[in-house]
């Protein structure tokens, strides 16, 4: 969608998946089957020579990532961990002062330091990283692992109806007493 030089984008928003959910398939198109079970890994595959900081992330992925395929999966994961070394590293460095977050040119104009520009740049490749195997809730809905929460409302009002009906029938079962022994 362009966006117009006002900054909103043309058109209508998307709408979410309950919305698309709770409309059916009016297109009548070939919908994927949603993934209900997940084939079980033996463990964690081997860390492929990351730091420490990439091994711990590599672990934490591969025991929460129960819908990740070993070999479908590897690299996109590898790549998340790598960012996530780069990352860890120039936060360290940040962190212990090894670099400043800001100096002075020798024209006397103050100019971020390069290494917050690649430290930003990191956090977002490796958030990036993260939503493209399903690690964010926008990642988990485009790879529809996520479980629908939402109830349905025809269901709902029924439920409401018929406990509507129970306190109104004992109600007035409770005021024929009262009458009765009036």
């Amino acid at each position: 969608m362009a966006t117009p030089p006002t900054g909103r984008p043309k058109g209508r928003p998307p709408k979410t998946r309950a919305q698309k959910a709770s409309e059916g398939n009016r297109g009548k198109r070939k919908l994927p089957e949603p993934i209900d079970t997940f084939e079980e890994r033996d463990g964690i595959p081997n860390n492929p020579g990351l730091g420490e900081d990439g091994a711990r992330m590599w672990a934490k992925i591969w025991e929460a990532g129960v819908w990740l395929n070993i070999d479908a999966d590897h690299y996109a994961v590898l790549t998340a961990c790598r960012n996530f070394e780069e990352f860890e590293l120039l936060r360290r460095e940040r962190d212990l002062g090894i670099f400043p977050r800001s100096y002075r040119t020798a024209a006397g104009v103050w100019q971020t330091h390069p290494k917050i520009n690649q430290l930003a740049a990191a956090e977002r490749n490796m958030i990036l990283a993260l939503s493209d195997i399903g690690f964010t809730p926008a990642g988990r809905a485009r790879l529809e692992t996520a479980v629908m929460q939402e109830e349905d409302p025809m269901e709902k009002m029924k439920e409401l109806e018929a406990k509507h009906k129970a306190e109104t029938m004992e109600l007035i079962s409770n005021l024929k007493k009262v009458l009765d022994n009036e």
